[in-house]
Parts: C-alpha cells; structure tokens; sequence
C-alpha cells in the first residue's frame, strides 16, 4: 500500500518521493457523519494529501474538493491527491459507512516545492 500511494503520487503530480509514508491512516465514517469545509493546514511542512476510497456502497458522503470544484473517491480502489491547502469536506453520509485510507506527505522544509521527503 505505501508503494502504490508514492507512486500514483509521483506519476499523478510528477513529484519524487525520496521517503517513504511511515503511517497511512485509516478512517470510518458512519451513517449521519460529515466532515465539514475545511484545509489542512496544521503543519507548515505539510504538502500533499493521497487517499483511497475502500467501499461504495453508501449514499450521500460525497468527497468534495473545491477550486476548482470536483468530487473524487467515488468508486471503490480509486486513488486520489491534492494539496493540503485545498479546501475539501465529506458531505453528510445519509446510508452505510465509508472506510478509506489516507497518507499525508511533508516537504523536508518548506522553500523544496519541487520534492517531497
């Protein structure tokens, strides 16, 4: 799985991982759970956001990314990266629950736009 995140990140945003993820976190989402709008922007090195979706069996809890808007992670197994300072939110699961999987990349300091640790 680490693997598959680094690649599809250097082929989809033509960045070089010269790290591997240490950690890729798992996350449940029930019926009537939302994650409201929002950015990632608790670390001041962090980069990148690559998720998958792992069912698509549920109703409502569509993964929204804004500017320009799209939803992505609709289908089961499909992979997806933005940046972190990209506003996105999980809109209200009305049936079922979602289950994904999502890594967070670092820069190694924030002026190397141009690789990833």
């Amino acid at each position: 799985i680490f693997d598959k995140f680094d690649n599809y990140l250097e082929l989809q945003e033509n960045l070089k991982i010269t790290r591997q993820l240490d950690v890729i976190n798992f996350f449940h989402y029930h019926e009537g759970d939302q994650f409201s709008k929002h950015k990632d922007i608790y670390y001041t090195d962090q980069s990148f956001n690559v998720g998958v979706n792992l069912t698509d069996d549920y109703k409502g809890g569509e993964f929204k990314l804004y500017n320009p808007d799209i939803s992505v992670g609709e289908k089961r197994g499909e992979m997806y990266s933005f940046y972190h300072t990209r506003e996105h939110e999980i809109t209200k699961i009305e049936k079922g629950d979602i289950y994904s999987l999502f890594g967070f990349y670092y820069y190694s300091n924030t002026d190397q736009k141009s690789q990833l640790i």
